[in-house]
């Protein structure tokens, strides 16, 4: 297993290397991010898209609050002389919240979509965020399993209040019967671009990581 885990942890292939750096800047996702909110938008009345957003803003707080005032002074003190953050751009992020946050705003996303493809997508999405966070540090595999685990917990949190706010409004919307719309009412054209696009996107990648400067 540790001979497993130290594979994973950097190896001697400039070009994983490479992919695995370009994984984590933050400009490689903004596409996907105009696209996300562009579908959330189309498919949501005004309001619903503010209160969405609004719950993926709290979703990332909740994580960034546990990793900066649990998960960091717990392994300070397990670990006074081990540090298991790694700098993804700006030396601030940790594997803890990275996984987290992405875990996190993918189950959110499958429950609030509902649909299949999307789910399969995201949980591809999900491994490989994983697997990347892994390659930086496979001594922070236990914190890479707890973030993904706790921000399973908190998508699933979310979700909760966003169906409860649905209700209180009285905006909460049936199964939709006709094949072009998910239980939840969303295009099933939007769900295809959506999957298409995080396909693209890690498929651009590795064409991305030509141009990083060597390290």
């Amino acid at each position: 297993m540790d001979r497993y885990l130290q594979f994973l942890s950097g190896g001697d292939s400039v070009f994983i290397d490479g992919c695995a750096r370009a994984y984590t800047l933050p400009y490689v996702w903004i596409p996907l991010i105009v696209v996300l909110f562009y579908i959330l938008l189309k498919n949501n009345s005004f309001k619903n898209f503010l209160a969405i957003l609004s719950l993926m803003a709290l979703l990332y707080a909740v994580t960034f609050v546990t990793d900066m005032y649990v998960c960091e002074p717990f392994v300070e003190y397990l670990f006074p002389s081990h540090d298991v953050s790694y700098s993804a751009s700006s030396g601030t992020s940790n594997l803890f919240i990275n996984t987290a946050d992405a875990f996190g705003l993918a189950l959110f996303l499958m429950l609030l979509v509902r649909h299949s493809s999307l789910t399969v997508t995201l949980t591809l999405w999900g491994v490989i965020c994983c697997g990347t966070e892994i390659y930086h540090s496979s001594d922070g595999l236990p914190y890479i399993l707890a973030g993904a685990g706790f921000g399973a917990v908190c998508g699933i949190a979310v979700y909760k209040i966003y169906t409860a706010y649905l209700h209180k409004k009285g905006r909460n919307r049936r199964d939709w019967i006709s094949d072009r719309y998910t239980k939840s009412g969303y295009d099933v054209s939007d769900v295809y671009l959506l999957s298409a696009m995080i396909f693209a996107t890690l498929a651009a990648v590795p064409i991305i990581s030509f141009f990083l400067p060597a390290v």
